[in-house]
This record gives structure tokens, C-alpha cells and sequence, in this order.
């Protein structure tokens, strides 16, 4: 909350401006301290790196490196990829264009800004503004543009991509609704960092997310919480008329850190209550309707042949 109140004291843009600038400087030192690589994803090309076309005897089985999880702010020059496929009959695997770099930070000066006039009394308060600032940055209410077309590649042959003229952007997601888990998750996991919360951005099957640890320190524990920007909760009034949205926090009863090891490292998964949210008389309720959420760590491979990604409705 010490961040927070900088923020708040700040005269002039110019000193938000050089807050924001200073707070990114620090968190991504201590980033590049705490995560051995520069990527997030699985290690993959445009094109397969062993793929010999004119040799249909060739076959080659490969394994790529992978990373599923991201400690505390993600800096500039991170890459991010979030499609993965594999072609059976060459036993290779490439990302075909489903990948993007995060080559600005701006948004940070901008949350600055839009947090400063706002009521902030605990960290929950900064979970919900992170979401309430992520949807004005990103959404387009009116044909929102699809992500698959802003990061398709054109095919050279019926197998190969020609590299694309510019590299693909987290800026290439900003203000027209093409967003997804990953973007959202990421910028989600800087916003919070750059306020001193305790967050991991996790990448599963199809989902990317967050896990925040608040630090109790009245009752000396730390309570874990799973918190998820892009399939998140709708909220009601007492007529259960639609009245907004909200993130999805779901602590995780008992959790440790061996548990959140567990998750990234030993393939355990868990299960959280799915939840609407009810207000009454300014006071927000959780209402569980009996079904569940699931959330781990892993990669899904999309068999190569799948050239386009459908987006279902309700999907990330």
C-alpha cells in the first residue's frame, strides 16, 4: 500500500509519470532475478526448426522447453506464446504466429493515473480496479477485432509461414477487444506487481491466470488466492439484474507454498467453487451454483492441421 500512497501524492503528471517509470525499473530487476528465462510458452518457432519438406522420410522427435509460470513483474523484451502445434508425420511443433513480445509498458503510467483519484483502502480494492482498468484498456464493445487475424501469417507453401514484416506486440491487443487470457493475465500480473502485490502469472492447457498471496499480517499467515481477469463474474442486483462484471478470487483453502510448487512442477490441479456475485444494500455475497472451476499448469498441443483457432463463446 506504500505504492499506492506514492501515487497519491504525486503533484503533476510529470511526477506520476517518473513514479511509474522508477516502479518498472525496480520490479523488473527484481523479475530478472527471481526467472531464468526471457520467454513464457513453450519454445517454439514460426516455422520448425528441423523440417526438411523435400525428405518424406525424415523424421526427427524433438522436445522443446517450456515455461508455465512467471514470478513478479514481466519486463520488456518477454516473449509470450500462446498457440502450440505439432505435425505428427515430422514429429515437430511450431507456434505458426500465435506469439507476441512485450515491447511497451505505458500502460503502467496510465493505471497510475487512473488509480490516483480512486478509493483504495486494502489490496482487494486494488484487485478490483486492476480489473475495472484492464476492461476500459482492452474492450471494444462494437466489432471487437478478432486476435487470430491480427497475429495470422501468410503462408508461403501449404506448410511454411514467411516471417511477418513486423514482430507481433502486446500493443497490437490495446483498446479493440481482442484481448485474451494471456494479454489480459500479463498485464494483470504487471499492474499488480507495480504495487507491490505477491502475484504469479500461470499458463495452463487453454487459460492463462494468477495466484496473489496476501500476507495477513494481523493474524500472521499468508492466504493464497487464485485470481482470474478473463473468465470472470457477473454481478446482479437484488432484482438479479445485470449490473457488471467482476474478477474471479477464489482462495485456495489450506494452500502453501508447496502446494503452488506442486501446481507447477508435479502436474496437481485444483478445484474452486464456480460463484456469482449479489448486491444487497451496498454489500456484494458470493452465490455459488454448484459448479466448479479447474486450474493447474500444462500446455495443449493443437494437431498441426487445425490452421485456424476457434474462439467459443464464454471461452478466454
Amino acid at each position: 500500500m506504500d505504492n499506492v500512497q506514492m501515487i497519491k501524492n504525486c503533484e503533476n503528471d510529470e511526477q506520476l509519470r517518473e513514479l511509474a517509470k522508477n516502479a518498472i525499473e525496480v520490479y523488473s530487476k527484481q523479475a530478472k532475478r527471481e526467472n531464468a528465462k526471457n520467454y513464457i510458452g513453450v519454445n517454439l518457432d514460426i516455422n520448425p526448426i528441423n523440417y526438411h519438406l523435400d525428405d518424406p522420410n525424415f523424421k526427427v522427435e524433438r522436445y522443446y522447453e517450456g515455461v508455465n509460470f512467471w514470478a513478479g513483474y514481466i519486463p520488456l523484451g518477454t516473449k509470450v506464446v500462446y498457440g502450440r502445434f505439432y505435425n505428427n508425420e515430422f514429429k515437430t511443433s511450431t507456434h505458426k504466429g500465435f506469439y507476441y513480445y512485450v515491447d511497451d509498458d505505458s500502460y503502467i503510467y496510465e493505471f497510475f493515473k487512473f488509480i490516483k483519484e480512486k478509493d483504495v483502502d486494502d489490496e482487494m480494492d486494488i484487485i478490483w480496479l486492476v480489473h475495472s482498468f484492464i476492461k476500459k484498456f482492452l474492450s471494444k464493445n462494437i466489432n471487437p477485432t478478432s486476435r487470430y487475424d491480427i497475429n495470422k501469417l501468410i503462408y508461403k507453401n501449404e506448410d511454411l509461414f514467411f516471417r511477418p514484416v513486423k514482430e507481433h506486440s502486446i500493443k497490437d491487443f490495446y483498446h479493440n477487444g481482442s484481448a485474451m487470457c494471456s494479454e489480459i493475465a500479463l498485464i494483470a500480473e504487471n499492474l499488480l506487481s507495480v504495487l507491490g502485490l505477491e502475484v504469479l502469472y500461470l499458463e495452463d492447457k487453454e487459460h492463462a491466470y494468477n495466484i496473489y498471496a496476501y500476507h495477513n499480517k494481523a493474524e500472521k499467515k499468508t492466504d493464497i488466492y487464485l485470481l482470474d481477469y478473463s473468465k470472470w463474474v457477473e454481478c446482479y442486483d437484488f432484482n438479479h439484474k445485470f449490473i457488471g462484471t467482476a474478477p474471479y478470487i477464489g482462495e485456495i483453502e489450506g494452500a502453501t507454498p508447496k502446494l503452488v510448487d506442486e501446481m507447477i512442477n508435479e502436474g496437481k490441479r485444483i478445484t474452486l467453487p464456480e460463484y456469482y456475485l449479489l448486491s444487497i444494500n451496498g454489500f456484494l455475497y458470493e452465490v455459488k451454483n454448484g459448479e466448479k472451476r479447474e486450474y493447474g499448469t500444462d500446455f495443449a498441443i493443437e494437431p498441426e492441421k487445425a490452421l485456424i483457432l476457434k474462439r467459443k463463446s464464454g471461452d478466454c
